[in-house]
């Protein structure tokens, strides 16, 4: 772990009971997972345990394995507070060396303790580069691999002695509704259906991914990512039909709800229909979707302005903390697209759901078959479900499947796009000349 105490056991006991929501005073973002144990046991010895569960848990295998040390796990405060600012110990191939706050730069060095097959590379060094710095960077050869979001990077990325490489995307970008406030439009279920069919959903793919020179593989389920086992249009299975850009349909629906158009801006009731995207600074691909968002909403009687904040305090201060009407960003799919996917609807209390949406009562019996039905087939059905409704609710409106495009210098091996595999940072290396 970065130290010189063995894993054992006791270590798996404490992230349980840390992560499993029953002591308030640790502070998780999710108890997925570690809710359904029951108990976790020593059997034969401090390195070796038995993990009971509660009930059926079909996705057990990512709960094998801790990822803190009892110190940290049974200490509230060492859990929230000790390793705000500094790294956790590590008990990977790699451990944090230094980190340069000044120059936001962290070095990683091979982990003396590590006893799995030896890494090929002695260091690792992250650089923090804005996006818009970004494409100079690489071509100034200053990092060796970038990862390519907008068309402005994947444009200035050429290098004689460098590769680009694509991969369909296993995240997906979105306009996330925030439903709470007093006299928040966005609370009335026809305003927001009239606001996702009036976006312009291939027209915010073409924006951000066509300039990448990859296909925009649009995404309509909550739960698998398109081409995953179990993908079907949830849109299709939980409303009137797809979800289509209909500009006439979003007016008619606003209509409805009452807002009338009054010039360019609908009002009601005195007040215009007034909303905001919050963006995060120097974020080309985000700030691509928003300014596609606002023309689009515009043109059917909304007021949408841009409200750009440093993106460093995006998630912190706006995001997390629900200070925004419209914001968007990506989730990512994974291999267990149940586990990963629920929380961010269900419960409406989760760290994860930012709509600030009650779907609780539709969503719980389904949560459940989603994490514990072991019938796969069924399991798949109540995930699918559960997606439907999301998608009836108009709460979260997805957009496209973001590819994986990677510049990757050249001689760098066992590195760059893939899609849901993850880096094994002992086989990453230089090739030999």
């Amino acid at each position: 772990m970065g130290g010189r105490l063995p894993i054992t056991i006791k270590d798996f006991a404490a992230q349980w009971k840390a992560c499993n929501g029953s002591d308030e005073a640790f502070q998780v973002a999710s108890t997925t997972g570690w809710s359904d144990i029951a108990d976790v046991r020593e059997t034969d010895d401090e390195f070796t345990g038995e993990i009971e569960y509660s009930s059926t848990f079909p996705d057990w295998i990512q709960y094998l394995y801790p990822s803190l040390p009892e110190s940290i796990s049974s200490d509230p405060t060492e859990f929230n507070e000790g390793y705000v600012t500094t790294p956790t110990p590590s008990y990977g191939p790699f451990k944090v060396g230094d980190i340069d706050q000044t120059g936001e730069v962290i070095t990683l060095v091979r982990n003396e303790n590590w006893w799995g097959q030896a890494p090929k590379l002695e260091t690792i060094i992250f650089s923090v580069v804005s996006q818009a710095q970004m494409p100079s960077a690489f071509a100034n050869a200053e990092i060796d691999s970038i990862r390519i979001a907008d068309g402005d990077t994947y444009s200035a990325s050429s290098r004689s002695d460098s590769v680009i490489q694509k991969t369909n995307g296993v995240t997906w970008t979105h306009v996330t509704l925030n439903v709470t406030g007093d006299d928040n439009p966005l609370a009335d279920i026809k305003v927001r259906e009239a606001l996702a069919r009036a976006i312009n959903r291939d027209a915010v793919g073409q924006a951000v991914v066509g300039p990448l020179e990859a296909p925009v593989v649009p995404v309509d389920n909550f739960v698998f990512m398109p081409g995953q086992d179990g993908y079907e249009d949830s849109f299709a299975a939980g409303t009137d039909g797809p979800l289509e850009y209909d500009a006439d349909a979003a007016g008619a629906l606003l209509d409805e709800a009452g807002w009338e158009l009054n010039g360019d801006v609908r009002e009601k009731d005195g007040a215009q229909l007034t909303l905001s995207v919050t963006v995060p600074a120097d974020t080309k691909s985000n700030s691509d979707r928003a300014r596609q968002i606002q023309t689009d909403l515009n043109a059917v009687g909304f007021a949408v302005e841009l409200d750009t904040v440093p993106s460093d305090a995006y998630f912190d201060d706006y995001v997390d903390t629900g200070d925004f009407e419209m914001v968007t960003f990506s989730w990512q799919g994974t291999l267990f697209p149940q586990q990963s996917s629920a929380n961010l609807f269900y419960p409406a209390t989760s760290g994860q759901n930012y709509t600030g949406l009650d779907l609780d009562s539709e969503l719980e019996e389904l949560a459940g078959s989603m994490q514990t039905e072991l019938d796969p087939e069924a399991r798949m059905a109540a995930s699918n479900e559960f997606s439907s409704i999301v998608a009836a609710s108009f709460s979260v409106i997805p957009f496209y499947a973001t590819p994986n495009i990677f510049g990757v210098t050249d001689g760098i091996v066992n590195y760059g796009a893939a899609l849901f595999e993850t880096i094994d940072w002992t086989t990453v290396g230089f090739k030999a000349a």
